[in-house]
C-alpha cells in the first residue's frame, strides 16, 4: 500500500515536471521574440539618431551598414508601431539620394521592397488606430515615384501596388486604406513622371500597373482623369497590340469610361481617334491569335464609350475609321469584293462579338449628319441588315454560317438598329422592302424577343410620314389580333402592338375605320382598366389603352358613337378614379376630347361614381382637393428634404406660369372637363363644401388670369420697358377686372357660409320645434286620458292600467262607446258587440299572440283550443268589461 501510493506520487510529480517544461520553453520563445522586437526597434532608434545627429550625419558607411542590417532584421515586414521612425528614415535617406549619394540607392530600395509587405499588427485595431502614421508614410513612398532613378521608381511603384491590392489579388476593399489612397499623392506623381517624357519600358509598365490598381475605385478614377494620365494611357496604346503595356492600357481606359462619365468627353480629340483607328486596322489585319481577337473587342468596348459623346464623331469621318467599321460589320453580307481578312469574319464567339459592336458604334455614330449620310451610301451596310429579316435568303452565306442562337442574337441586333437608323433614312428603308419583310418577319416568328424587336420597330415606322398607308391594314390586322389574344401573348408583346395601332391610327381615318370594322374597340376598352398587377408595371397596360383610345376613337364620328354604346366612356370613369396621378392627367385630357361629341357629353352627364353614387362632378371635385393637397405634399417635403421652398404661382415668371399650369397641374384640366360638363349639371347633389369648391373651380381661370396680367406687368418693369398708353390702360384696366372678380369671389364664399349657418340654424329651429310640439301632445294625451278615468275602486284603476298598456285600440273604441252612452245615444250591447269585433280582428290576435303573459292553463290549451297561451288574458279581459 505505502509503496503504491509512493509509485503514484512519482508519476504525478514526473507529470508536473514535465508540464512546467513545456511552459518554460513557450515562455522562452516569447521572451526571445520580445527581445527581438526591442533590438530592432534599437536598430530604428540608432538610424534615426545617425541620420539627425549632427556628429553623426556625415557617417554614411555607417548609415549604409545600418540600413542593411536593418533590412535583413525586418524581412517580415516593418512593424505599424515604427512608423513613425520610418519616415524620418526614409524623407533622410531620399534627401541623401538626391544629393546624388548613389550608395544610399541599394538600401532605400531594400527598404521600399520591404514595404511591399503588409505592416505587422500587435494589436487587432491597430491600423485604425495609426491613420494619421499610415498616411504620412504612404505619402513618403508616393514621392519617390517620381524620383530620376529607375530602380527606386519600380520599388516605390511596386510597394503602391501592394499596399492597393490584398492578398488574392482583388482591390483593397477596406473604407480606411481606400481614404489613405485617395489622399496619397501618386497619381499626381505618375502625372509628372508622364509629363517628363522618355520612359523606361519597365518604369512604363509598373506606372501603368499601379494606376489600373488605383482606376477600379471611383474617387481614385476621376483623380486619373483630372490628372490628364488618360491621354499617356493612349499614346501607351502605340506600343504595339503584342506588348503587355498595351494590354495594362485598354483595361485602365475601360474602368475609367466605366466609373468616370467625363473622361470620354475629354478624350474626345483627334489624337485619340487617329490612336484607335491605327491600333484596330493593326488588330484586324494581324491579330490572328485568340488574345489579340479579345484585346480588338476591347478596343471596341472602349471605342463605344467614347463615341457616345458627340465630339469625336466627325474625326472618325477624316481618318477612314468609319470606313472601316462599316465594310467589316457588312462583308459577308456584301456583293462587293472587299479586303478584309477572312480571319475576322469567323463564326467564333470573338468575331462575332466584334460584328455586334461594331454595329453599336455606328448607329451611335449615326447622330452626326454627316456620319448619317456616309451609312446611308454605303453599298452594304443597311441591305446586310435588312437580309437577315428576310426569309427569302435564309440559306445566304452570310447566315448559314452562325448557328441557331447566334442568328437569333444578330437579328435582335439588327432590329434594334433599323429601330435608330430607319427614322433617319425612311426613303432607302421603303426601296429595300423593309415594311413588307418586317411584317412578313413578324407573322413567322414565335419567339417573344424577336416579335418584341419588330413591334419596337413598327412603333418607330408608323410616326413617320407616308407609313401609315403602307402598312395600312395588314399591320392593323395584325396588331388587333395580338391584342386580343391575351392568352397567347405576354403582356409586353400585347402592349407594344397596342402601341403600333395607336401609332398607326393617329390622324389616319382609313385605318381607325379598319378598328371598328374589325371590332377592335372591345380589346381597347378590355384594357382600360387598373388592376393590382398594374402598380408594379413600370408603364401599365392602362395608359396604352387611353392613348390608342385618344387616336383611335377621339374625332371619328363612328367610333365615338361605338364607344358609347360599348361603354367605353364608363371604363374611363372607373379607370379615373382608382388610377394613380401620373395616368389621370392623360385620362381627363382623353375626356375632354372624347365630350365634343355631344352624345358621349349626355353620357357623361348622367354617369354615376362608382362608390358613392354620386354624379362624375362629385368625382372631379374629389380630384381637385387630392391635387391640392399633392401640391401642399410637394411644398413640405422640399422644405424638410432639401430646405428650399417651391416657386408660388404668384412668384413665377409668365412662361413658367403658363407652363406649371398646362402641363405640372392637374387642376386646369379637370376646370376644362367641368366647363364642357356645366357646373351646374349636379350642384344640387352637393353638399355646401362641395358646392363652395365647384363655385371657385368655375372661377379658376380668372384667378389666374389675374396672376399672368401681374407677371407681365412685372416683367415688362424689369425689363425697363414702358408700354404706351393704350396698352397701359389695357393692362391696368385687366389687372383690375381681375381683381375685382377675385373680390367678388371671396365675398360669394362668404355669403355662401352665411347661407349654411343660417340654414343650420333653421334646421335646428325646426328640431326642437318639433321635440317641444311631440312633448306638448304627450302631455295633453296623458291629461285626457287621466280625465276620461271612471271614479272605481283601486284594483279597477291598476286593471285599467294595465289594459291601457296592451290594448290601446280597444281602450281607444271603449272610451268612444262610454260618450255615445253618456250622451244617450249608444247602448251596453253595441259597447259589447264592439269589443268583440275589435278582439277578432287579425291584427288584434297577432299584437296579443306577441305579447308575453303569465297566465297559463293548467292543461296546456287554451279555451277554445287553438288560442295562444295569452288568450286567457283576452277572455279575462273581455269579462271584466262585459261586467
Amino acid at each position: 500500500s505505502m509503496a503504491g501510493q509512493g509509485g503514484g506520487g512519482g508519476e504525478g510529480a514526473q507529470g508536473a515536471v514535465g508540464g512546467s517544461r513545456r511552459d518554460v520553453e513557450k515562455q522562452g520563445k516569447t521572451t526571445k521574440q520580445d527581445e527581438d522586437d526591442v533590438v530592432k526597434r534599437d536598430m530604428l532608434s540608432t538610424l534615426v539618431m545617425l541620420l539627425t545627429n549632427k556628429h553623426s550625419a556625415e557617417l554614411y558607411d555607417r548609415q549604409v551598414k545600418t540600413l542593411m542590417r536593418i533590412s535583413k532584421a525586418y524581412s517580415d515586414g516593418f512593424f505599424i508601431a515604427d512608423i513613425h521612425k520610418l519616415v524620418q528614415i526614409f524623407k533622410h535617406v531620399g534627401g541623401r539620394v538626391d544629393q546624388g549619394m548613389t550608395e544610399f540607392v541599394e538600401p532605400l530600395c531594400d527598404l521600399l521592397n520591404i514595404c511591399s509587405k503588409p505592416f505587422v499588427k500587435q494589436i487587432a485595431s491597430e491600423e485604425y488606430r495609426n491613420f494619421d502614421s499610415l498616411s504620412e508614410i504612404v505619402q513618403v513612398i508616393c514621392s519617390f515615384i517620381s524620383s530620376k532613378i529607375p530602380e527606386i521608381q519600380l520599388s516605390a511603384a511596386a510597394a503602391m501596388i501592394a499596399y492597393s491590392t490584398t492578398d488574392e489579388g482583388l482591390p483593397a476593399s477596406i473604407s480606411f486604406r481606400n481614404q489613405i489612397l485617395e489622399s496619397s499623392s501618386a497619381i499626381e506623381n505618375i502625372g509628372q513622371v508622364f509629363q517628363r517624357g522618355e520612359l523606361d519600358k519597365k518604369v512604363l509598365l509598373q506606372l501603368l500597373q499601379l494606376l489600373l490598381e488605383l482606376s477600379r475605385r471611383n474617387e481614385l478614377a476621376a483623380q486619373i482623369s483630372q490628372q490628364n494620365c488618360l491621354e499617356y494611357a493612349v499614346e501607351a496604346l502605340l506600343h504595339g497590340f503584342k506588348s503587355h503595356i498595351c494590354v495594362i492600357s485598354v483595361e485602365i481606359l475601360w474602368n475609367c469610361m466605366e466609373n468616370v462619365p467625363s473622361a470620354a468627353e475629354r478624350l474626345g480629340t483627334k489624337r485619340t481617334a487617329d490612336v484607335f483607328a491605327q491600333v484596330i486596322t493593326d488588330l484586324l489585319k494581324e491579330g490572328y491569335r485568340s488574345q489579340d481577337k479579345e484585346l480588338r473587342n476591347e478596343l471596341l468596348l472602349v471605342l463605344h464609350y467614347l463615341a457616345e459623346k458627340d465630339k469625336i464623331h466627325e474625326f472618325f469621318i477624316a481618318n477612314g475609321f468609319l470606313e472601316t467599321l462599316l465594310t467589316t460589320s457588312s462583308a459577308s453580307e456584301s456583293e462587293v469584293r472587299n479586303d478584309v481578312k477572312s480571319s475576322v469574319l469567323t463564326s467564333s464567339s470573338e468575331d462575332f462579338e466584334m460584328k455586334r459592336t461594331m454595329m453599336h458604334i455606328i448607329c451611335l455614330l449615326s447622330e452626326n449628319p454627316a456620319c448619317m449620310d456616309r451609312i446611308k451610301q454605303h453599298h452594304s451596310f443597311i441591305p446586310g441588315l435588312v437580309l437577315h429579316l428576310d426569309e427569302r435568303y435564309v440559306n445566304h452565306l452570310a447566315r448559314k454560317k452562325f448557328s441557331r442562337q447566334q442568328q437569333r442574337q444578330l437579328q435582335i441586333e439588327c432590329l434594334s438598329s433599323l429601330v435608330i437608323l430607319v427614322p433617319k433614312f425612311p426613303d432607302l428603308f421603303i426601296q429595300l422592302g423593309g415594311l413588307a419583310i418586317i411584317l412578313q418577319f413578324l407573322s413567322e416568328q414565335s419567339e417573344e424577343s424577336l416579335r418584341s424587336g419588330c413591334l419596337r420597330l413598327l412603333i418607330q415606322c408608323a410616326k413617320l410620314p407616308g407609313f401609315q398607308e403602307e402598312l395600312g391594314g395588314k399591320a392593323v390586322a395584325m396588331m388587333i389580333s395580338l391584342v386580343k389574344e391575351q392568352s397567347m401573348h405576354p403582356f409586353h408583346i400585347r402592349q407594344d402592338a397596342l402601341s403600333v395601332l395607336a401609332r398607326l391610327c393617329e390622324n389616319c381615318p382609313a385605318n381607325q375605320n379598319i378598328v371598328s370594322a374589325l371590332e377592335g374597340l372591345d380589346a381597347l376598352i378590355e384594357n382600360i382598366e387598373w388592376t393590382v398587377e398594374e402598380t408594379i408595371r413600370m408603364e401599365p397596360m392602362s395608359l396604352t389603352a387611353v392613348d390608342a383610345v385618344w387616336c383611335i376613337v377621339c374625332g371619328n364620328r363612328e367610333n365615338e358613337r361605338l364607344f358609347e354604346q360599348k361603354g367605353g366612356l364608363e371604363a374611363l370613369v372607373l379607370l379615373l378614379d382608382k388610377c394613380p396621378r401620373f395616368l389621370q392627367f392623360l385620362v381627363v385630357s382623353c375626356m375632354c376630347q372624347l365630350v365634343e361629341n355631344q352624345g358621349l357629353l349626355e353620357q357623361l352627364r348622367t354617369l354615376r361614381e362608382p362608390v358613392a353614387n354620386k354624379a362624375v362632378t362629385h368625382l372631379l371635385i374629389r380630384l381637385w382637393r387630392e391635387e391640392e393637397d399633392y401640391i401642399l405634399q410637394e411644398e413640405r417635403k422640399e422644405l424638410e428634404i432639401r430646405g428650399v421652398n417651391l416657386r408660388r404661382e404668384e412668384d413665377m415668371r409668365s412662361g413658367e406660369l403658363v407652363e406649371h399650369l398646362t402641363l405640372k397641374n392637374l387642376h386646369t384640366k379637370i376646370h376644362s372637363l367641368l366647363v364642357k360638363l356645366g357646373f351646374d349639371t349636379a350642384r344640387d347633389e352637393l353638399d355646401t363644401e362641395e358646392k363652395k369648391k365647384l363655385f371657385q373651380i368655375e372661377k379658376y381661370l380668372q384667378a389666374h388670369e389675374a396672376t399672368l396680367w401681374q407677371a407681365f406687368n412685372k416683367e415688362l418693369a424689369e425689363e425697363g420697358i414702358r408700354p404706351v398708353t393704350p396698352d397701359r390702360r389695357i393692362l391696368e384696366r385687366r389687372v383690375d377686372e381681375n381683381m375685382a372678380a377675385q373680390e367678388e369671389l371671396e365675398e360669394q364664399l362668404e355669403n355662401m357660409d352665411a347661407q349654411h349657418e343660417a340654414g343650420e340654424q333653421e334646421e335646428l329651429r325646426q328640431f326642437f320645434q318639433q321635440i317641444h310640439q311631440e312633448e306638448l301632445a304627450r302631455k295633453n294625451t296623458v291629461k285626457r286620458v287621466s280625465q276620461a278615468l271612471p271614479t272605481s275602486t283601486r284594483t279597477k284603476i291598476i286593471v285599467d292600467s294595465h289594459k291601457s298598456q296592451i290594448y290601446p285600440p280597444l281602450i281607444a273604441t271603449t272610451r268612444g262607446l262610454e260618450e255615445k252612452t253618456n250622451d244617450g245615444r249608444g247602448s251596453r250591447t253595441e259597447r259589447k258587440d264592439n269589443v268583440e269585433e275589435f278582439l277578432r280582428d287579425s291584427a288584434t290576435s297577432k299584437l296579443v299572440a306577441s305579447r308575453p303573459t303569465s297566465a297559463r292553463p293548467k292543461s296546456g290549451k287554451s279555451v277554445e283550443g287553438s288560442q295562444t297561451p295569452a288568450g286567457a288574458g283576452v277572455n279575462a279581459a273581455i269579462a271584466l268589461r262585459a261586467s
